[in-house]
């Protein structure tokens, strides 16, 4: 949690995510939410980057012409 602020909810999610032209599936928004309750923010976003860094983002090889 952010301070005494208590965590955001599916309604505190999809009106954020609306706001950037978004539109989520009630299904997904439930599952995802459930599997990150009781979870810290960060060591998730921290976990995230975690992965993203052994991923190979290197450009694809030019043709040669």
């Amino acid at each position: 949690y952010w301070g005494a602020m208590p965590p955001p909810g599916a309604a505190d999610i999809k009106k954020i995510l609306s706001s950037a032209g978004i539109e989520i599936d009630d299904g997904v928004l439930s599952k995802v939410m459930s599997e990150l309750e009781g979870k810290d923010v960060f060591e998730v976003i921290a976990e995230g980057k975690e992965k993203l860094s052994s991923v190979p983002s290197g450009g694809m090889a030019s043709g040669g012409r």
